[in-house]
């Protein structure tokens, strides 16, 4: 049996116009993101009420995400996992909160929407002894695509030596 043109492209039109099923949204994915933080490197060694450097860069800028990134940024006792992080995607075991802030996903300059990061930190007098290793640790809350869009949450960390 042979088709003619007018039916091959009602059945082509007909496919193309059928809803697609969508894929998940909604559901929240949590990972580790090292390269996050930028500054400082990992291993340094500050006292309390010492400057040191701090940048933090979302890698995974461009990707159909808004124009920011909201961020905040803890010292932690241990090294985080995202066992780490509790039912709202949070640390609430740590030892000092330094702040939310929003950092641009895109090169060059956006409208300012927020706080953005410092470009330094004050490490707390957190009453530990000499040479305690801590961690400065991120979350980024990174929202995907519409119209269903998706949240990943992602972890990155660095050690720092509390010299008290």
């Amino acid at each position: 049996m042979r088709l003619s043109h007018f039916t091959l492209l009602a059945a082509a039109v007909g496919a193309l116009a059928s809803p697609a099923k969508r894929q998940g949204g909604g559901t929240p994915v949590t990972i580790l993101s090292p390269g996050s933080i930028v500054t400082p490197t990992d291993g340094i060694t500050e006292a309390a009420e010492d400057s040191f450097p701090f940048s933090v860069a979302v890698p995974e800028f461009n990707h159909c995400h808004p124009g920011y990134t909201p961020v905040d940024v803890y010292l932690l006792e241990t090294q985080p996992t995202v066992d780490s992080l509790n039912s709202t995607h949070q640390f609430t075991d740590y030892l000092y909160f330094f702040g939310s802030y929003l950092v641009n996903n895109f090169p060059g300059e956006l409208p300012n929407m927020g706080t953005p990061p410092p470009s330094s930190l004050t490490m707390p007098d957190l009453g530990l002894v000499a040479d305690t290793p801590v961690y400065l640790a991120t979350m980024e809350t990174i929202e995907g695509c519409p119209p269903n869009g998706f949240f990943e949450y992602a972890i990155d960390s660095k050690s720092i030596t509390f010299s008290g």
